[in-house]
């Protein structure tokens, strides 16, 4: 026995063998030693014994009924299938290729970090889902497309679908949906706010507001520039009297490059409806961002749209735009007053109305005593 305890002793376990025989009674906890638990009466054993049992018993039921809590809330709150699951394990990233500056749907901000409306939705999915996106970062959108085609990445954000895209690329349901529009100088002359006849307009290259465009308007010419941001600065500069651009994105581009001179004129007719294009030898990936896209609520979307597009910039305002809210405004105050010098008149003329009430009153009630006293 001393040659044991040495040994154990040396390497360092806490072990304790009278300790371990009490355990093993199983009432240890209520009596300490063996020779207490011999001194108990026979009822205190028999009541400690069924204590201990019970005791374990309980920890082991708990232990197993959260075991299995747990196994079963993960089965049922998993988004995805069997099947969709073991496709994302066996795909751990999936290659995207984002735009640098595409704001306000992903653009890199002064931390250098990837955000925007688009990077809002993808995260969520990626929270959801178990998807993990490798971010490629593309200098323009011809060469994203072009690393698309070629299959370098996997995966493209805010997208419009136009027949074109649709014959290489798969798409998700739309996100996002917001009109383009026909911006003028606030200098500009012309009394119509749409396009004047045969009128030149400057467009974003390869944007699906092109295709549309020249397709609506045959007889009109169309300038192409790179993208959005040039296509601003030119409209603002006086290379060009209208352009057609994303509501949204323009708005955008107005705040960041403090452009204080562009107006909205009118709604062409044509709406972006952002999505996410993926690989056609990938449909498992579009089943899985199509479940994301599902899980989120709707006032989650309002949310995200609410942080990203400002719908409602001072200077986006048109002349007429801006002609008709002082119009609603200046009839909103003529209403007030005339609802107010109204209630002062109905006010007047109740409490004329109440003193010839109590008047009237009065004099029955001097009426009804003088005949009471007369017939006393």
């Amino acid at each position: 026995m001393k040659k044991k305890a040495a040994n154990t002793r040396r390497i360092a376990i806490p072990f304790r063998p009278k300790r371990c025989d009490d355990a093993d009674l199983g009432v240890r906890s209520h009596f300490g030693t063996r020779e207490r638990m011999n001194q108990a009466t026979p009822a205190r054993r028999w009541i400690g014994f069924v204590a201990n049992r019970f005791t374990t018993g309980l920890l082991a039921l708990s232990v197993m009924v959260c075991v299995l809590s747990s196994c079963g809330s993960n089965r049922s709150d998993d988004l995805l299938s069997a099947e969709e699951r073991a496709w994302v394990v066996a795909h751990p990233w999936i290659r995207v290729g984002t735009a640098s500056q595409f704001g306000p749907y992903e653009f890199f901000d002064s931390k250098g970090q990837l955000v925007g409306l688009s990077v809002d939705y993808i995260k969520r999915i990626e929270r959801d889902t178990g998807l993990r996106f490798q971010y490629v970062p593309g200098t323009s959108f011809a060469i994203t497309s072009q690393r698309f085609l070629a299959g370098e990445i996997d995966m493209m954000m805010s997208l419009h679908a136009t027949p074109q895209r649709l014959q290489v690329q798969s798409f998700t349901r739309p996100y996002a949906s917001v009109p383009a529009v026909l911006l003028r100088h606030r200098s500009a002359t012309l009394t119509t706010n749409n396009l004047g006849p045969k009128e030149p307009y400057a467009v974003s290259q390869n944007y699906a507001a092109a295709q549309f465009m020249a397709e609506r308007y045959p007889e009109h010419p169309q300038v192409g520039v790179s993208d959005d941001r040039a296509l601003l600065r030119g409209l603002a500069a006086g290379e060009f009297g209208a352009a057609v651009a994303d509501m949204a994105s323009a708005s955008y581009i107005i705040r960041a490059q403090a452009i204080a001179t562009l107006r909205i004129a009118a709604d062409v007719g044509f709406s972006y409806e952002r999505a996410f294009a993926y690989r056609k030898d990938m449909p498992m990936l579009g089943r899985i961002l199509e479940k994301g896209l599902a899980n989120i609520k709707e006032a989650e979307r309002q949310e995200i749209a609410a942080r990203w597009i400002g719908l409602h910039d001072e200077r986006l305002i048109s002349r007429r735009n801006l002609a008709w809210l002082l119009g609603v405004g200046a009839a909103a105050i003529l209403l007030t007053l005339g609802l107010v010098l109204w209630n002062r008149v109905l006010r007047r003329e109740v409490t004329a109305r109440t003193l010839d009430l109590q008047n009237e009153l009065t004099e029955r009630l001097r009426l009804q005593g003088v005949e009471r006293a007369r017939g006393g």
